[in-house]
């Protein structure tokens, strides 16, 4: 296979951001499921074989620590919230560990039942386990609620939600977690 010579340059502007493909003037028959990009450290996306360039546009962003604009939307705070099931949990390791290699310094936390939280505790990529007693079957309304409050004191910036359901999702919308990462069911 042949190494790309030349990087197409795509400029972004502040309301590009955070970066995802496909873009929302993606065509239909190429649409797949959504890819945030990671260009935080180079401007590179790999996966499209593109530099991400900034704008003129948002001069503002670059002043954010004589940094490029994508800078200022570093994703540094991301909560998980982990599949009730043992096998699920530790099927989820690998996304730990991209995660972790994408942004080492990024503190990773779960949110997960009693009985995952132990798995989650070995894992080295986690950097708190927050356990909660969820009753499978059952919608726990007030529980939720509650818990989205404590959870959107800990500001994060984007969830992972991996149980397909959407009980699940409830949390980090009630907690207003920005990016909310998921299946569409």
């Amino acid at each position: 296979m042949s190494e790309l010579k030349e990087l197409n340059a795509v400029m972004i502007h502040g309301n590009d951001l955070p970066l995802h493909c496909p873009t929302k003037d993606t065509p239909s028959w190429n649409y797949h499921p959504r890819v945030f990009l990671d260009v935080l450290e180079t401007g590179d996306a790999a996966h499209i074989a593109a530099r991400y360039t900034e704008s003129s546009l948002v001069p503002s962003l670059t002043a954010i620590n004589n940094s490029p604009p994508w800078r200022a939307f570093s994703m540094q705070r991301t909560l998980i919230i982990a599949p009730q099931w043992i096998g699920d949990a530790v099927m989820s390791q690998p996304l730990l560990a991209g995660l972790k290699q994408t942004n080492a310094a990024q503190t990773i936390d779960v949110l997960c039942t009693p009985w995952v939280a132990p798995i989650y505790r070995a894992c080295k990529e986690i950097t708190k386990v927050i356990e909660v007693d969820f009753q499978h079957g059952i919608l726990q309304w007030d529980l939720r609620r509650s818990i989205a409050k404590q959870i959107k004191a800990n500001a994060y910036n984007r969830a992972f939600v991996l149980p397909n359901s959407f009980k699940s999702a409830l949390i980090p919308w009630l907690a207003g977690i920005p990016i909310r990462i998921g299946y569409r069911g």
